[in-house]
């Protein structure tokens, strides 16, 4: 018995020192230190999850890790400079691609006992019956992306993204499409050019990050996963996930992307480009899930965003080429779990460089929120726009080396669910001076958007002064727990300060 329990262990010692394999031009190793601490895959799993096939068998899907930060659970932490991630959280996501033609039948298996469960959104009313050790449950359609929670667990929860067939799959052998093909493959740093294709096939799971500059014609697209845990997150030498600047007509869609050191995608001084059916799981500060920089004609639509920080902001940078306009976000979905959901600011243009400095026409449609957190318990604290599901922050000023004095206008939330938060603003705007500077936000529309929930805190509307008030901002059918806000009692549900001119309601 000692010599088997000693073989085993020499086995097991084998296996974890080394997974090196080799795929044309790239090598993949696994060392002991990286995959107990920094690779989430090799912690225990907490799910077992499986799918009905045509003929009523049962099978079974990968339930994969991710690492996450729930604000809920580690107020203090910002970020994690040694790069240990010993403190965070560990949830779960599985993919699966079908065609639907009729619903798919879902099964989850929680490695624990629980007594409740919460299949969000809610608003796609989706019931589970209870089975032996686990629940059952259909989804209609493969946009109903859904996060899975046990007993209001939201730190360690399930995530279910399903998919159709992509019928835009190129063929591998194509000169102008770089290919990833079942299995797991170290990249690395991934340099795009023009006309061409990066296809992350169903089943990849891709380390590395992808880069293109002064480019057009590019795509990336794909089933499988993209993830950024092999790459620096602590220090100055951290990388966006996927990172465009001065391009033209760029698609990223229908690929997963895990754990980005910073900006999970950037897009800056770019234009025409379209971000569809994306999924993003990430943990540290600075994950942004969607930056646009300084870009025009973007398109964002079908995606489901988890980030620490925000999940899609729009900015304008200083050294810009063209202002950020022409914006659209629909059918999207979003959890931040420090920051904000849908955000336009904080960096909005400097007076120095007065062609380039606005932000305008931008729209958000037909979106969901899941959750925010409450970084702050007063109705007037600083940074009272952190936390916010719709969020605008004009920095007026130079403030924390951000710039200011950009002119943001025409901004527009529309048809916005936000469900029960454990916190955060359901509606945060305002503009931040330090006096040094001159700007302006005007033009602000949020139409029929409903808040359903207790664990909030009140919206926010300020302007900075009487120099620098916030125009023109309107609340058009705005609903919160059932009680549409209107004029005579908006104070019940809202901060207002003194600095705004022409607040309405409908």
């Amino acid at each position: 018995m000692k010599n088997i329990l000693i073989l085993l262990f020499a086995l097991f010692a084998v296996a974890l020192k080394a997974d090196d394999r080799t795929v044309p031009g790239r090598t993949l190793s696994v060392t002991p230190q990286n995959a107990l601490i920094h690779l989430p895959e090799f912690r225990k799993r907490s799910y077992k999850v499986f799918i009905q096939d045509e003929k009523g068998i049962w099978q079974p899907i990968e339930a994969r890790n991710a690492l996450v930060s729930s604000f809920s659970k580690h107020p203090q932490i910002w970020n994690d400079w040694e790069n240990q991630k010993l403190l965070r959280d560990t949830m779960s996501y599985a993919l699966f691609v079908r065609d639907f033609a009729k619903n798919v039948k879902v099964r989850v298996e929680p490695c624990f006992r629980f007594r409740n469960v919460e299949i969000r959104p809610v608003s796609y009313g989706i019931d589970y019956k209870r089975v032996k050790g686990g629940i059952e449950f259909e989804l209609t359609d493969a946009s109903q992306k859904v996060s899975v929670e046990f007993d209001g667990d939201r730190a360690e929860n399930l995530f279910l993204f399903p998919d159709l067939p992509d019928v835009d799959k190129p063929a591998q052998d194509v000169p102008d499409v770089l290919y990833y093909g079942v299995g797991q493959h170290d990249a690395g740093r991934i340099v795009m050019k023009s006309n061409q294709t990066l296809y992350l096939d169903e089943g990849a799971f891709v380390y590395g990050y992808v880069v293109g500059k002064g480019i057009e014609n590019v795509r990336i697209a794909g089933r499988g996963i993209l993830c950024g845990a092999k790459e620096t997150h602590c220090d100055e030498r951290r990388t966006q996930l996927i990172n465009f600047e001065h391009c033209r007509n760029v698609e990223i869609s229908g690929v997963t992307l895990i754990d980005s050191p910073a900006w999970t995608i950037r897009l800056k001084n770019s234009q025409d480009l379209l971000v569809d059916n994306v999924k993003q799981i990430s943990w540290i500060l600075n994950s942004d899930g969607l930056d646009v920089c300084n870009s025009r004609e973007v398109r964002v639509r079908n995606c489901f965003f988890r980030n620490y920080d925000d999940c899609i902001t729009i900015k304008n940078q200083e050294l810009a080429k063209m202002g950020c306009e022409d914006v659209l976000v629909e059918n999207c979905v979003g959890w931040t779990d420090c920051a904000n959901v849908f955000l336009v600011g904080p960096e909005c243009g400097t007076s120095r460089e007065p062609r380039t400095n606005y932000i305008r026409n931008v729209t958000f449609r037909n979106c969901i929120v899941l959750e925010t957190p409450a970084l702050y318990d007063s109705k007037e604290g600083d940074d009272g726009w952190r936390g916010g599901c719709a969020a605008i922050n004009a920095r007026v000023g130079i403030y924390e080396g951000l710039g200011g004095g950009g002119r943001m206008s025409d901004i527009l939330f529309e048809n916005i669910q936000i469900e029960n938060l454990y916190g955060g603003r359901p509606i945060a705007v305002e503009i931040v001076s330090d006096g040094t500077d001159t700007g302006s936000l005007s033009g602000v529309v949020f139409r029929n958007i409903t808040f359903t929930g207790d664990k909030y805190l009140p919206a926010q509307v300020r302007g900075v002064s009487r120099e620098f008030p916030l125009q023109n901002v309107t609340f058009d059918n705005v609903v919160f727990n059932g009680r549409q806000i209107k004029k005579a009692d908006c104070r019940k549900y809202l901060f207002v300060n003194p600095y705004i001119e022409n607040l309405q309601f409908k």
